[in-house]
């Protein structure tokens, strides 16, 4: 199964972020909610645009139900200061 996603965003220079397997880590565990899968990552090298990913999947199906990224707030990544 190959993970992807897009979420509108101006952060790639166009309209929409998309996922990037190669710069994101996943850094939580899985959660099981109401037959659905839930997998979270973050940026996995210091170099910007600093995303954070949480995609929701189908217990059975393993189809994708659900997409949100967030980008850090400053240059300096999810860092306060």
């Amino acid at each position: 199964m190959i993970i992807a996603a897009t979420y509108p965003g101006t952060g790639d220079g166009g309209t929409t972020v998309a996922f990037n397997a190669k710069q994101q880590a996943q850094r939580s565990g899985l959660a099981l909610v109401n037959g659905t899968v839930y997998i979270a990552w973050a940026r996995m090298r210091t170099f910007s645009p600093w995303y954070g990913w949480i995609m929701g999947y189908n217990e059975t199906a393993l189809t994708q139900t659900a997409a949100f990224q967030q980008r850090a707030p400053t240059s300096r990544g999810a860092a306060s200061g």
